[in-house]
C-alpha cells in the first residue's frame, strides 16, 4: 500500500474512493477513474475497471457483530466534515491506516468495506465469513 491523497475535498464529488483504490493498488491518482462522478453507478464503474486489471471487487456490509476483512480494504462511513456525506479510507484488518483527506481524521463510523481481490473471491485469502458480499 502506497498512500495517495485525494485532490477534490468537496462533499458531492470528492475523489476519496479513487485515492483509496490508487493507494491499495499503488497507482497514481491519475491512473484511476474518478468513481464519484459516475453518481449512483459508481459501483458498476469500479467493478468494471477492476476487472480490466484482472482483479475482482467485493462490497461488504457487516452483519451484527463487526467482522472486518483481513488485509487491505476500503472502509466507508460517515464523514466527520460533512454531515450526511460518506467518506472512504484505507483499512488494514479493519483499522484505518490511511485517510486520503489532508485532515487525516478518518471516519465517525464504519458502514461498509470494499475488498479488491483476485478474480474469484472464493479462492482469495481475503474472503471471510460473517458478512454479506455484493459481488
Amino acid at each position: 500500500m502506497k498512500p495517495v491523497d485525494q485532490t477534490d475535498l468537496t462533499s458531492t464529488h470528492g475523489n476519496c474512493l479513487s485515492a483509496c483504490v490508487a493507494s491499495i493498488l499503488e497507482l497514481s491518482l491519475a491512473d484511476v477513474p474518478w468513481f464519484s462522478l459516475a453518481g449512483e453507478q459508481w459501483w458498476d464503474v469500479l467493478a468494471a475497471w477492476v476487472r480490466t486489471r484482472g482483479l475482482g471487487v467485493t462490497y461488504y456490509v457487516p452483519l451484527g457483530e463487526m467482522h472486518a476483512p483481513r488485509g487491505y480494504s476500503i472502509v466507508g462511513g460517515a464523514s466527520p466534515r460533512f454531515p450526511g456525506a460518506t467518506h472512504a479510507c484505507v483499512a488494514y484488518d479493519g483499522n484505518v491506516v490511511h485517510d486520503p483527506h489532508p485532515s487525516r481524521v478518518g471516519l465517525t463510523n464504519i458502514k461498509d468495506f470494499i475488498v479488491i481481490h483476485g478474480p474469484s473471491p472464493a479462492n482469495d485469502p481475503m474472503w471471510f465469513n460473517g458478512i454479506a458480499p455484493r459481488v
